[in-house]
């Protein structure tokens, strides 16, 4: 199987951030949540250059902001380790205000470079 950059940061950033994380909007929405979805990147097989969004969602401005500020800074300071991540970006944060719904919207953008070589094969 070919990694899978975006398995691996749902996972990161729920464990970094301690909030779900998933690739779509959660059913029950809980009162603080992060979607995270591929925005752009190019891929040269076997390296690929993901651009990855995380969108935070929270019903505190106080709290989006914190969490966005500490994903950006944890990317930089404590990024995902795995033998097929070789760089993690300088990350991009912004804040999207008040959304429908009551929930303050902040994103991280971040790039990454990975190599998604199957080493089964």
């Amino acid at each position: 199987m070919i990694f899978s950059s975006m398995e691996f940061m749902v996972k990161w950033v729920s464990e970094t951030l301690k909030v779900p994380c998933s690739t779509r909007v959660p059913r029950d929405t809980p009162n603080t949540f992060t979607q995270i979805d591929r925005t752009g990147g190019t891929m040269d097989y076997p390296h690929d250059s993901p651009e990855y969004t995380v969108s935070i969602w929270a019903k505190s401005e106080a709290e989006c902001e914190q969490l966005a500020h500490e994903l950006a800074i944890a990317l930089k300071l404590t990024p995902p380790t795995d033998k097929h991540i070789n760089q993690v970006d300088v990350p991009n944060v912004f804040s999207y205000g008040v959304q429908d719904g009551g929930y303050t919207t902040w994103q991280v953008t971040f790039q990454m470079q990975i190599n998604i070589k199957n080493e089964e094969v």
